[in-house]
């Protein structure tokens, strides 16, 4: 059975396009490696940090990328328990789509394994957010966290 070329090129196109999108999120590292002298000094780009003045469930990701793709594999770790193989998957995955697109063919038994995985890492990162924010409530510095926060000091503000 032939596949007419408008929905071959539509197919590799999509395939294209989300395996850019991927290797684009794994080459921000390498910029910001090659850009900062110190990845552990620059700033957060976390907006509910930046809002809230507490981590989300993915703070911290840039940052274990940056250390990883340094060679600093502990510090990655402990940044972001997760970094190490959120990193390995986006490779992964970009790999795989461009092989699809080249070849003209999904894999449809591997993609319908993902939403098996999805709740299970879900769950994993919730229980590590949830662990990372009692520890900050535990050791007192939920009061800095929440000074830091835009809402805190619009609040400061408008009120003062």
């Amino acid at each position: 059975m032939t596949v007419p070329a408008q929905k071959v090129n539509r197919f590799a196109a999509k395939r294209i396009l989300w395996a850019g999108v991927l290797l684009l999120s794994l080459a921000a590292p390498w910029l910001i490696n090659a850009v900062s002298d110190n990845p552990y000094g620059w700033q957060s780009v976390c907006p509910v940090k930046a809002v809230t003045g507490f981590p989300c469930p993915g703070c911290g990701i840039l940052r274990s990328w940056c250390q990883l793709t340094s060679g600093h594999f502990i510090d990655s770790f402990y940044i972001y328990p997760f970094g190490m193989a959120a990193y390995a998957l986006f490779l992964f995955f970009s790999v795989r789509l461009l092989a699809e697109a080249f070849r003209g063919y999904s894999y449809p038994a591997f993609w319908k394994r993902i939403p098996k995985l999805a709740p299970l890492t879900a769950i994993a990162v919730c229980v590590f957010h949830i662990a990372r924010l009692s520890l900050i409530f535990a050791d007192g510095s939920w009061h800095t966290c929440l000074h830091q926060g835009l809402v805190y000091r619009l609040g400061a503000w408008l009120f003062a």
